[in-house]
């Protein structure tokens, strides 16, 4: 019994070690949480991709210089194991790997892809703090926590963990303990503030100090730093009929594991060119990694000069110049931190310096649903809109209907609930979204009734019936319950929003049929909308052959 016990403990530590020596990044899961908890999440994504797609295709990255981004790393530690506490030297080694890596200077960079690209992306750390003072660019937080898991309690100081820096203004970067073999994950452009940037364990962050093989080369955090920057996986987190939306990565069947001497050739989708184990969003040792793309590099700049131009804009690597009280008309920076650059100064008005409005679109699909015990005096409502492009965030008006002025409040995306309004009393309301470089686009106006949904909220069907599911061969959607409207559009797509089959839907359609025989095995989504981006009903599947 004491043998089989050895044995069955040995087994045990063997499955353990054979775990934790391949990677595990949690980005792609992190973002399924967010899409359960905020509906609105994935459209917001989908929106932030159409606009760099356009940023790329209108030439304006041509030429583009290097962008250096602000960084702040909040360490966070147990207080009963100080070698979590990592050491400053081991921190500036992860800065030194991203640049390195980033600008195409890491030292095992070599010619295997043509499409091996400089991003022309830098980082320092953050030399101000949001108050103007001087920093190191370094937190340290004694925590109770011993591990911090996936849950966000490492960005809050009430939970344990350290508050983020503003994400306008820093890359925050969070080193605790996180458990479970994750070795890290980031936040996807377009989510919460207050959770933006990337996490990674204190065994996988840096070079030196606690940096452990074979992830021991900084690369994880190269890894999940191209996930903040819009990047997925390469092989697009599907098989072979799946990619990661960038041409010139081949397409993969899923991750390669591949170790030193890292000789393997993969070739997971035949006839195509063989996996790129080597690129950066892959899950191969640190070893094997050495690479982005130029169309990875392209996507990368698109976020910057996109949603996250801010961020490019931000002077906290400065100690020379602290941030001034107002703002300055033609610096392209947000000078006084109030969202706007340059153009939100009158005095640019006349400056045709200071004017580049570029591709700014209002918010639309506005309707609003009631809040908590709509039987009281006072009550609450969520305002939900569809976001404009190139939004950094959005300022929601809303007054009494025949009121002469209005109330503003600041919304980073949609929803927004509102509290105190008086029930049975008429309003109307607006978006107005504030995007990079001062531009302004004002949405068409909604009413309400407070206490009660909007006219549009009795459009969208709460339980969608589709059957078999889970599905094998072909689903079948009934849409006989919808509203009949012109122009709804039933899209079946991946669980990160790409269209994978459309279908039109007549005013007389009763059920739409799908073949589904070609894709694998794994989590969908159905949603029907209208013309106007009105969303009317949606339902996950689950394909199983």
């Amino acid at each position: 019994m004491k043998k089989l016990s050895l044995f069955l403990l040995l087994g045990v530590l063997l499955l353990q070690s054979d775990l934790l020596a391949q990677r595990n990044c949690y980005s792609h899961e992190y973002l399924l949480q967010e899409m359960q908890e905020d509906p609105q999440r994935l459209i917001r994504l989908q929106q932030i991709e159409e606009q760099t797609k356009r940023i790329i295709a209108s030439g304006q990255l041509d030429g583009r210089a290097v962008v250096s981004i602000p960084t702040v790393v909040h360490v966070v530690y147990y207080r009963r194991d100080n070698s979590q506490n990592i050491s400053a030297a081991q921190i500036q080694s992860q800065i030194d790997v991203l640049n390195e890596d980033f600008r195409r200077m890491n030292s095992d960079a070599d010619n295997t892809w043509s499409q091996a690209a400089d991003s022309q992306i830098e980082f320092c750390l953050a030399s101000l703090d949001p108050n103007g003072n001087p920093t190191d660019g370094i937190t340290r937080t004694s925590s109770r926590k011993r591990t911090h898991g996936t849950s966000n309690s490492v960005k809050s100081s009430s939970q344990g963990g350290q508050d983020a820096w503003p994400a306008d203004q820093y890359m925050n970067i969070w080193v605790c303990a996180i458990g479970g073999g994750i070795l890290g994950y980031a936040q996807f452009p377009g989510g919460n503030p207050a959770t933006d940037g990337v996490v990674i364990d204190y065994r996988y962050f840096g070079t030196t100090g606690t940096a452990t093989a074979p992830f021991d080369l900084g690369r994880t955090g190269t890894h999940e730093v191209g996930h903040y920057l819009g990047l997925r996986h390469i092989w697009g987190d599907g098989n072979c009929n799946v990619d990661d939306g960038i041409a010139d990565t081949p397409v993969a069947g899923g991750p390669n594991y591949t170790g030193l001497p890292c000789s393997s050739t993969p070739d997971s989708c035949p006839g195509g060119d063989r996996d790129m184990f080597e690129n950066y969003m892959d899950y191969s040792d640190d070893g094997c990694m050495n690479l982005f793309t130029a169309g990875q590099a392209a996507v990368m700049q698109g976020i910057l000069a996109g949603t996250r131009s801010n961020l490019s804009n931000s002077i906290a690597c400065d100690d020379s110049q602290p941030p001034p009280a107002d703002e300055i008309c033609d610096n392209g920076v947000d000078d006084d931190g109030d969202g706007l650059i340059d153009c939100a100064d009158p005095d640019c008005d006349s400056d045709p310096d200071c004017q580049d409005p570029g591709n700014c679109d209002a918010a639309t699909s506005l309707f609003s649903s009631p809040q908590g015990n709509t039987r009281k005096p006072r009550v609450k409502a969520r305002l939900q809109w569809s976001g404009g492009t190139q939004s950094g965030n959005y300022t929601v008006q809303i007054r009494e209907v025949g009121a002469s002025s209005w109330n503003s409040f600041s919304a980073s995306g949609s929803p927004l609930t509102l509290n105190n309004l008086d029930n049975g009393t008429a309003y109307e309301w607006q978006v107005i979204t504030n995007c990079s470089g001062g531009a302004t686009a004002t949405s068409s106006l909604d009413t309400f009734v407070a206490g009660q949904s909007s006219s549009r909220q009795s459009r969208y069907l709460e339980d969608l019936p589709v059957f078999p599911n889970p599905a094998q061969h072909t689903i079948n959607i009934d849409v006989s319950r919808l509203i009949a409207y012109k122009d709804q559009v039933l899209e079946l797509t991946d669980i990160m929003g790409r269209r994978l089959q459309q279908r039109l839907i007549s005013e007389d359609t009763q059920v739409v049929q799908l073949n589904i025989s070609d894709l694998s095995n794994g989590i969908y989504l159905i949603r029907i909308s209208d013309s106007e981006g009105m969303i009317n009903a949606t339902k996950k599947i689950l394909i199983q052959h």
